[in-house]
């Protein structure tokens, strides 16, 4: 199977089920697991943010699956990736303050017109 391309691979893996069987043993039915998905993202609605809210989103999913599977190495593997959307929400709160700080710049260059800044 190594010398298939990975389209073949991927072909094959959806021809005979391995996909959704493998993460149906690990997470669940989806119907199951979606259900979870949709419970916990209903009460992200509130967050304003449309970015920020993406990354909550992000982060229920894996919460869902550790509702199903909250041991072992997949366990781990979902709360690394909590952690890890968790930091990206602090990397967008990063990127709009460096955002304002350019705006604000910008705006004083042009206030006092000492040139513009980028």
């Amino acid at each position: 199977m190594s010398d298939l391309l990975a389209t073949e691979k991927f072909d094959t893996a959806m021809h005979n089920g391995s996909i959704t069987d493998d993460r149906g043993r690990t997470y669940g039915h989806p119907v199951d697991n979606f259900q979870r998905i949709i419970v916990i993202q209903k009460v992200l609605e509130d967050c304003q943010h449309p970015t920020i809210r993406h990354a909550l989103n992000m982060i229920a999913v894996k919460m869902a699956r550790l509702c199903q599977t909250p041991t072992g190495d997949k366990a781990v593997d979902s709360a690394l990736d909590i952690a890890g959307y968790a930091r990206t929400i602090c990397m967008l709160l990063d990127a709009e303050k460096k955002s304002d700080e350019r705006k604000s710049l910008r705006d004083l260059s042009r206030s006092t017109g000492r040139g513009s800044l980028p």
